[in-house]
């Protein structure tokens, strides 16, 4: 089972105001003058709004489009679609919004902010579909003699987008601080110039927008040949892409997947949105009828001319059209789409006007006639396969099409679970679950020494092994972190945790043990209602009643508890290896049965012979489990004892494999850090540390050691971990302590001299990363190993004129109040000594 979107992603593609088919424009219900027209565009903005649409694609090519010179085809005129775009900001409220611009004709600054611009205004909704563009006749326009190699098209690309996310990290997200009362408008530390000079493009400044509200707008990527695919992988957030079969579209996103594995190491795949054009209706007579009252409209003449020009501007004028596609010579246009047309032609021996009326309907994207339930059936089929995340529609009719598929094709999908039934909060991004980037002058920071001292890239292990590039983090405070000693949560307060960590970005989270009842089983109803947003996880024993209680309220993912160790199954179950390999069979296959992700444990891993150890996993994986959890029951193992029995486990079987590391030896989070690069993908984490004896790796360390040394983003809101943190701590009654890893109130405190000189001077110096990655604060203290230049600092903050002569006396006065204080001293309390000490040495004078 892969970590894939559950919803699909819906793209409303709206570049021609009559529909996709090409002769759509002739049809009486078409709108063709609203090529041109704002109030036509607003308004299929808004049925796409209507529909839950994630966003409205614009497709452009700086050019009038040459697939017709003889006045047959509507597409020669239209609207700038960053201007159309902008305009409709105003006019719809979460709809995403996405235009296509050059990185041939275009320069990267002006595009940087026009981008931006257009966030801002849409309260981060843009998106930016980067092409190098096909077309001959844009290069004339452009004062070019031809267009460039399609290599150096893509070379400049690749240059393109490097740049354009340089400018929008031109500015850090605190940068612009428009104090009026300091009369400081922005931190110049915090103001970055691109400073790029590379073959194709250069940049010397700084955009002179503040960055845009999604930190980058959506990047979405439209080639499919080898350079396109290379360009997507390295730097794309969506793939929108031709697939006219499901095998092609499965073969081409497991591709896609697999790339961006190599390229970005641990960084989430592209999603792979295919094109499709749907004719439907209620019934499937009446889809084929749509479809040839459009195929009807045709000239032949426009039939051929847009074929020769979707195989790179050939012309096809010569030819017999009711004979084959003839051998064409080698074109510089779109290469990945010329392939589609050559294959589709040789391997269904298709003429010349049988591929032009197969190219006109859909112009080799999906094309699905039938009725309403066909066309969701199609979607659902492809997206389950993991050929698509999503779909970009291509309304064959607009508005009518467009229409009818919010009406009738819509609610299909969410009957099935395929769509949303409402808009979530937040950006572009956040719809459509992408990190927000953190600017790369913030990480730049965050990374242990100065900046002058870091080797760039991310920090690699020595340990030889290469950590998953899907890891998924799940967390149980709710059932482990609750089972601490004198631990104990109300229904209420475990909601409250539970949406806590929901808000904070954590989309795996054990809820409990539903067996318990009462009040459990009550907050588990609750989050419940929440299920579409996250993976629930029941916990169960190995008791077949237990399991069919926790699906019958409603759970999804099921966990099943059981122990493999002798010394477990001897004197905690009673039981022996045959009845757990036989038990364990049997529940999997049950719950697989009813439709459930299922997770079973190998509990006491730690002393379970490895031999047995393998043998169980490739028995509950041959049952159809979907995980297994490694767990270190009483914490026994070290790293490298834990990685060991992972990779064991790695290969005997292929089962994804969870690790669960308890901290009686106080490394959890070293284990969990060493299983995930020994091959595991999913790990387990409380809040606090919290659980059982002496707990669990705790979120917040987990999720920062494996942004900061492995370059791995789980899209948890930093920000957020001090809140839960709280939150927990709170609840459990235990607080945190000052000196807690990254949420504790000391982590960004600074007293000592040297510390805190050296804070002054660079907050690198003594910070392994800032504190407002995680929504800390610094603290810079006056305390007993105070030195004089903190001091001084301090009272200058202030606004007093410090006399040096009296810093030796000041300094003693401080040092014995802090001894009196047992802790620190205030401000006023140092403004009372320095002029208590300036007073007695005057008198003395």
């Amino acid at each position: 089972m892969t970590d894939r979107r559950r919803e699909l992603v819906l793209g409303a593609y709206l570049s021609y105001a009559a529909g996709h088919h090409a002769a759509a424009w002739r049809h009486p219900n078409a709108v063709p003058e609203g090529a041109s027209q704002l109030a036509h565009f607003a308004r299929l903005a808004s049925t796409a709004e209507r529909g839950l649409f994630d966003f409205l694609f614009l497709a452009d090519t700086p050019s009038v489009f040459n697939d017709d010179r003889a006045g047959y085809g509507g597409r020669v005129v239209g609207l700038e679609p960053l201007t159309l775009l902008a305009a409709l900001a105003a006019t719809t409220t979460d709809l995403g919004l996405v235009a296509t611009a050059s990185t041939s004709y275009t320069e990267p600054y002006n595009l940087a902010r026009q981008m931006a611009t257009l966030d801002h205004l849409s309260s981060g909704r843009a998106g930016w579909n980067l092409v190098t563009s096909s077309k001959g006749a844009a290069a004339l326009n452009f004062g070019l003699e031809s267009q460039a190699d399609h290599g150096l098209r893509y070379e400049r690309a690749a240059e393109y987008l490097d740049v354009v996310t340089r400018l929008w990290d031109s500015w850090e997200d605190d940068a612009i601080v428009r104090d009026k009362a300091a009369g400081m408008y922005y931190r110049p530390d915090r103001r970055h110039p691109a400073a790029f000079r590379g073959t194709h493009v250069s940049v010397a400044g700084e955009l002179n927008v503040a960055r845009p509200p999604q930190g980058h707008p959506v990047v979405v990527q439209s080639g499919s040949s080898e350079a396109g695919l290379r360009l997507a992988a390295s730097g794309a957030d969506l793939v929108f892409t031709a697939q006219g079969s499901l095998a092609d579209a499965t073969a081409f996103a497991d591709g896609l997947r697999a790339r961006t594995a190599r390229l970005r190491p641990g960084a989430r795949p592209p999603l792979v949105l295919p094109g499709i054009s749907p004719y439907a209706a209620a019934t499937r007579a009446k889809a084929s009828a749509r479809l040839a009252e459009l195929e009807a409209l045709i000239h032949p003449e426009l039939g051929v001319s847009m074929l020769g020009d979707l195989l790179g501007g050939m012309d096809l004028r010569g030819y017999d059209v009711d004979g084959p596609l003839p051998d064409l010579p080698p074109s510089n246009g779109n290469q990945s789409r010329r392939r589609l047309i050559e294959r589709m032609a040789h391997d269904e021996g298709l003429t010349i006007r049988q591929l032009y009326l197969r190219l006109t309907v859909s112009r080799g994207h999906l094309t699905v006639v039938g009725t309403y339930d066909e066309v969701a059936d199609t979607m659902a089929e492809w997206f389950d396969a993991g050929a698509a995340d999503g779909f970009n529609v291509m309304p064959p009719l607009l508005p009518d099409c467009l229409d009818d598929f919010v009406e009738h094709v819509v609610p299909r999908l969410q009957d099935r679970g395929l769509t949303k039934r409402a808009y979530r909060p937040g950006t572009l991004r956040q719809k459509l679950g992408l990190l927000r980037p953190t600017n790369r002058h913030t990480s730049a920071r965050a990374l242990v020494g100065p900046p002058t001292d870091r080797s760039p890239g991310p920090v690699t292990t020595t340990s030889g092994d290469d950590m998953r590039n899907d890891l998924i983090l799940e967390d149980t405070t709710l059932r482990d972190g609750e089972q601490a000693p004198g631990v104990a949560f109300s229904a209420d307060t475990k909601v409250a945790i539970f949406d806590a960590l929901v808000d904070a970005g954590v989309r795996w989270i054990e809820a409990g043990i539903p067996a318990m009842g009462g009040q459990d089983v009550a907050a588990m109803k609750r989050m419940l209602e929440r299920r579409d947003e996250v993976n629930l996880v029941g916990w169960n024993r190995g008791v077949l009643d237990d399991l069919r209680y926790t699906m019958s309220l409603g759970f999804r993912v099921v966990h099943l508890g059981l122990p493999t160790s002798s010394l477990h199954l001897q004197h905690s179950v009673k039981k022996d290896r045959a009845w757990l390999l036989s038990t364990a069979q049997d529940m999997v296959k049950f719950a697989k049965d009813q439709g459930c992700f299922v997770s079973i444990s190998a509990e006491d891993m730690g002393r379970t012979e490895i031999g047995f150890l393998q043998e169980y996993a490739v028995a509950v994986r041959d049952a159809g489990a979907d995980r297994l959890r490694l767990s270190d029951t009483v914490g026994i193992l070290d790293p490298e004892g834990y990685a060991a029995r992972v990779r064991a486990v790695v290969e005997a079987s292929d089962i994804d494999l969870q690790t669960h590391c308890h901290n009686d030896f106080g490394l959890a989070v070293a284990n969990t850090l060493a299983g995930l690069r020994a091959g595991a993908r999913y790990f387990h984490v409380t809040v606090n540390a919290v659980g059982e004896r002496a707990g669990m790796p705790d979120l917040a360390q987990t999720v920062l050691a494996l942004r900061q040394f492995h370059d791995v983003d789980l899209g948890i809101d930093l920000t957020a971990l001090g809140a839960v943190s709280r939150l927990v701590a709170d609840a459990s009654g235990h607080q945190i302590a000052p000196w807690q890893p990254i949420v504790g109130s000391n982590v960004f405190a600074h007293e000592s001299g040297i510390h805190t000189n050296g804070m002054l001077s660079e907050s690198s110096t003594f910070e392994p990363f800032p504190p407002e990655l995680v929504g800390g604060e610094r603290l810079l203290l006056i305390g007993k190993h105070s030195g004089r230049a903190m001091i001084r600092h301090t009272l200058d903050e202030v606004g007093v004129d410090v006399d040096p002569s009296v810093m030796d006396e000041l300094l003693v006065e401080v040092r014995e109040l802090a001894i009196r204080n047992r802790s620190t001293v205030s401000t006023p309390e140092l403004v009372d000594l320095y002029e208590s000490v300036c007073a007695r040495v005057r008198v003395a004078v």
